[in-house]
């Protein structure tokens, strides 16, 4: 009747329609804007097992006098007018609502029945791993994964977030699993990772063991877990930052295996640039190495002692080789070189130190930079190829004695080809 005349009212008045139309809109609008939490992934609860302790809303439909709000006992029975004691425990709602259906035939031609859980005391659920607070929950209603694992205290610090297990029976009582990333959900906002939870549900929540290892040049060495993402910065900050002897411009990630390429990261530059797209993120089982800074200076050829000194503070060419025991009789004085690479250019360049002796030109005795390789070649040698053959010829004997000098790739590619693939090729300046 109602239905009728809406009909003809709107029949008569189709603007009407066209208002209500907009009147809903708006409505919907409004209550969108206003909801400010996710909506719940609602799962069906038709399979609910009915349980001690469950609260029912039985009704019947025209015969009030049936109505009742019973409570299944310890026992899992009911007591329900005209059926008196009835055992329910195990059933589904559906399933008693057909069974009350049955037995009420016998005193109503057709009944129709309507089961309603009320309050679901005999649901538990059982929260372990990694929360604050583990252990059994009694619910009373129907809850959202994220509501358990927040009455549970928590994750901790280490909780795998994005591995939460439930274990579910199924009808059969064999058991499912269902994977759940709550990262998805705090994040991306998706609310079908918030499953609604059913009687005897397990959470599982893992130990997150993902981690990478950072070494070298940092205060604190060792393994940091991976529970969100990690980045470059964030790996040497929680390593406790860089000592003051970190090369901080070749920072070098290995993965977990061989196959893994191996990346180069230039720390500095990230920082001097804000370039956060170069903050690479770090997987599981990397290893972060933060290399020693080189301020060290390779001094070679014809002195007394070749080898290694420090460059910290700065040396002069001539403080240099004095340290090393001064030239050899053989020694070229005239024609010093210096063999200084970069990651983009690798040059030579000839000094006359006797300029200096002689004459005080003190813009032949130049400061020293660090991963230098000061070569004094012996009188006889004039060219310059023949200063690159002499010195691989001891260069593998001087490196072997002092294995803690490093070059830039440049350099060692000058070292045993005499040429550079770099931008900028060799430059030979003889000394004035």
């Amino acid at each position: 009747m109602i239905k009728n005349t809406f009909l003809k009212v709107i029949k008569q008045n189709p603007s009407l329609f066209v208002i209500l139309w907009l009147v809903c809109v708006y409505s919907v609008n409004i209550n969108a804007t206003e909801t400010a939490v996710p909506e719940i992934h609602e799962e069906d609860l038709t399979d609910y097992i009915l349980g001690p302790g469950d609260k029912l809303e039985i009704s019947v439909f025209r015969n009030s006098d049936l109505t009742s709000s019973p409570q299944v006992d310890t026992t899992g029975m009911l007591t329900l007018p005209l059926l008196n004691d009835m055992k329910v425990v195990g059933l589904t709602p559906y399933q008693l609502r057909d069974k009350i259906t049955e037995g009420l035939k016998k005193y109503i031609k057709d009944p129709q029945v309507t089961v309603m859980v009320s309050s679901y005391q005999s649901k538990k659920i059982t929260v372990i791993g990694e929360v604050n607070n583990p252990g059994v929950f009694k619910i009373e209603k129907p809850q959202p994964v994220s509501l358990l694992i927040s009455n549970a205290g928590g994750f901790t610090e280490n909780a795998n977030k994005e591995g939460i297990t439930i274990i579910r029976k199924d009808s059969k009582g064999a058991n499912q699993l269902i994977m759940v990333d709550m990262v998805k959900l705090l994040r991306e906002g998706d609310t079908k990772q918030n499953i609604i939870l059913q009687k005897d549900d397990i959470i599982y929540v893992p130990k997150d063991e993902r981690k990478v290892t950072v070494l070298g040049e940092i205060n604190t060495p060792g393994t940091i877990g991976i529970s969100v993402r990690l980045g470059i910065l964030e790996a040497i900050a929680k390593a406790g930052n860089f000592t003051t002897d970190a090369n901080k411009n070749n920072i070098i990630i290995m993965g977990k295996d061989n196959k893994s390429p191996i990346r180069i990261v230039d720390y500095q530059q990230i920082l001097d640039n804000r370039d956060l797209s170069k903050n690479l993120t770090l997987t599981d089982g990397e290893v972060v190495y933060v290399p020693r800074e080189n301020k060290q200076v390779l001094i070679i050829g014809e002195v007394t002692n070749p080898g290694v000194i420090s460059n910290d503070p700065q040396q002069t060419l001539l403080e240099a080789i004095t340290k090393r025991g001064g030239f050899t009789t053989d020694g070229n004085k005239s024609k010093v070189f210096i063999i200084r690479g970069t990651t983009e250019k690798a040059n030579i360049v000839s000094y006359n130190l006797k300029k200096l002796l002689k004459e005080g030109d003190v813009s032949q005795n130049i400061l020293l930079q660090k991963g230098d390789i000061v070569y004094v070649p012996p009188t006889f040698i004039a060219s310059t190829e023949s200063v690159l053959n002499h010195i691989r010829s001891i260069l593998s004997v001087a490196l072997s004695a002092e294995s803690a000098i490093t070059f830039w790739p440049q350099t060692k590619q000058v070292l045993e080809t005499g040429e550079s693939t770099a931008a900028s090729s060799i430059v030979v300046s003889p000394g004035q």
